[in-house]
């Protein structure tokens, strides 16, 4: 009634070839765009990398959050008027594995910091190092950590 298709051997090698191919290259392409959220995250571009900004100021606000704690601090400008500052630090696991706990750094504390600015001038850092008053330095290892 109906004949009956013959695939040869060699047929059979190549579809099963082809669709192989297909599977890696799927394969393939999932894991890479995977990836690609995790990509820009570590963009410090935002950032003047190689300039440094010297901040004194008081801790009003900390936020220990990941994938980026962030300190606050008033700074008293050079207009005597307070003014509020953004350090983008690192992330909260990061920072405990530093010996950072959360009480290393209070409300009120007065600070020292070193950071480097914001390529557009307003007031936020990414944080380099933390002097407190009692001279202990912390650091906050941003560069070194995207140069890892």
């Amino acid at each position: 009634m109906f004949a009956k298709a013959q695939i040869s051997l060699l047929d059979k090698k190549n579809i099963m070839k082809k669709v192989q191919n297909k599977l890696f290259i799927f394969a393939g392409f999932t894991i890479f765009t995977s990836a690609l959220p995790a990509w820009p995250h570590h963009s410090h571009g935002n950032y003047l990398t190689s300039e440094w900004a010297f901040l004194e100021g008081t801790v009003s606000e900390l936020r220990w959050i990941n994938p980026h704690s962030w300190f606050y601090i008033e700074v008293i400008g050079a207009d005597d008027q307070p003014a509020i500052w953004a350090l983008e630090a690192n992330s909260l696991n990061r920072l405990r594995s530093d010996g950072w706990t959360q009480d290393t750094l209070t409300v009120g504390d007065k600070i020292f910091v070193q950071c480097h600015p914001l390529k557009d001038g307003s007031n936020g850092c990414l944080l380099g190092y933390i002097t407190t008053e009692d001279g202990v330095e912390l650091s906050g290892r941003q560069l070194q950590n995207v140069l890892e």
